[in-house]
């Protein structure tokens, strides 16, 4: 075998491990999501206002994270150690979800008694506290996809087919996680056991994505890269 088609067999390697992180990733973030679902119900009740409430928070902190992870990508090397970092702080937030939980069951019969007379408070207020307790790591998980992206592909002829496969995976492990979540962990693990056990994926992806970054991402093969076309003039 060349040292070229060497080459050209790490990189593939190289991008189907990051790959598989991301499907493990998009697990944890749908056992988060159907998690959150029922931990914020004895808070807020369970009204479709409620669920409503985490499923905005969520998406609005994902968007963020997708436009602030867009301004961190970097080199391909920066990038995965940016990744890595997202991972970990992903599951730090989500922890920290469980601290913020308990507060607010103490809180929000004093908040709701304040304000549940007055017309469209309350869903402001529900809104209010899921983005609050929720932004952290929903920003966080936002971040991993172009940061992921950017770790993926260092040939612009291959930006569709490595960045269509990430994303493949990220959403069939959001299918996975979600009903993981649904049928098994919630019943057998609990709430806040399947959300530790989120956090303990999350980490471990962050810990493998580092330890790939300070070895060294293969290299594509220059015949890979496509040039952009030239102005003329």
């Amino acid at each position: 075998m060349s040292p070229l088609s060497e080459e050209q067999e790490g990189a593939a390697i190289g991008s189907w491990t990051l790959s598989v992180l991301f499907l493990v990733s998009g697990a944890a973030a749908l056992i988060y999501q159907v998690a959150w679902g029922r931990a914020f119900l004895p808070v807020f009740g369970g009204t479709t206002r409620s669920a409503a409430a985490v499923v905005s928070a969520f998406f609005l902190g994902m968007a963020l994270g997708n436009w602030l992870g867009g301004r961190m990508a970097s080199t391909r090397m920066v990038s995965l150690r940016r990744y890595a970092l997202a991972e970990i702080a992903i599951a730090l937030g989500a922890l920290l979800v469980l601290v913020w939980l308990e507060l607010y069951r103490w809180a929000y019969p004093f908040l709701y008694d304040g304000g549940g007379s007055l017309p469209g408070l309350m869903p402001a207020v529900q809104v209010g506290l899921g983005i609050l307790a929720l932004g952290p790591p929903s920003i966080a998980i936002g971040a991993t996809l172009p940061l992921m992206a950017r770790s993926v592909t260092e040939a612009l002829g291959r930006v569709g087919s490595r960045v269509g496969l990430a994303y493949a995976l990220n959403t069939l492990g959001a299918t996975l996680g979600a009903a993981a979540a649904g049928f098994l962990l919630l019943n057998h693990l609990g709430t806040r056991g399947s959300i530790v056990l989120a956090a303990l994926l999350n980490i471990g992806v962050g810990a493998v994505a580092w330890s790939i970054s300070r070895r060294g991402l293969p290299a594509v093969s220059p015949r890979d890269v496509v040039e952009p076309p030239s102005r003329r003039s």
